[in-house]
């Protein structure tokens, strides 16, 4: 009895040590993510000069990379308006840029989604163009990014792309936001 209880105490070490180097090691040279939101119009996004891919217009597109430094390279595909960011990614690192032209609002979707049957949102912040957000924890980029529950005292957000012309009318950005929810939902959104 005794030789097992020593077995399966060193199968138990042996296997936390492996998760914890595995951690470890995707932490340090693992990817990170570079989620891209566009508005209006779709974009080619380059890393370092190297084309990385396209996000279509009212979508959000999302880059597994390298960690370390980027150059990233915006381009909107209708205007051909570039803007060039300076990005730093790191293990587990989720990086949120916009489309050129374009401004994120940082909105709290508690109690609209989670806690009564109205869209009560709060405008929380504002990313101006060529801003970089961080991925909020409870939330993302889009409805399907929320998670189904939350703790009782935790809070959702969301980053939405809108034009910069928007700034401070809240009444408009959540309309716009609720348009996109019912997109989103539906299916409908190309």
């Amino acid at each position: 009895m005794k030789f097992r209880l020593i077995i399966v105490a060193v199968v138990a070490v042996i296997g936390g040590t492996f998760a914890a180097v595995s951690t470890a090691y995707t932490w340090m040279f693992g990817e990170g993510e570079i989620h891209v939101v566009a508005g209006e119009n779709s974009a080619t996004v380059l890393m370092d000069g190297q084309p990385l891919g396209e996000v279509s217009a009212l979508t959000t597109a999302r880059f597994h990379v390298a960690q370390g430094g980027h150059e990233l390279t915006i381009t909107d595909d209708e205007t051909g308006e570039a803007q060039t960011l300076s990005v730093s990614v790191g293990g587990w690192t989720e990086v949120i840029v916009t489309t050129p032209g374009q401004c994120m609002a940082d909105l709290d979707v508690t109690d609209g989604i989670y806690n009564s049957s109205e869209a009560e949102w709060r405008l929380k912040g504002w990313h101006g163009p060529g801003e970089i957000a961080s991925m909020p924890s409870n939330g993302g980029t889009s409805f399907q990014d929320l998670p189904e529950e939350i703790d009782q005292y935790a809070r959702a957000r969301l980053l939405v792309a809108v034009p910069c012309s928007m700034e401070g009318e809240s009444e408009a950005i959540n309309e716009l936001a609720a348009l996109r929810m019912v997109l989103e939902t539906s299916g409908t959104e190309e």
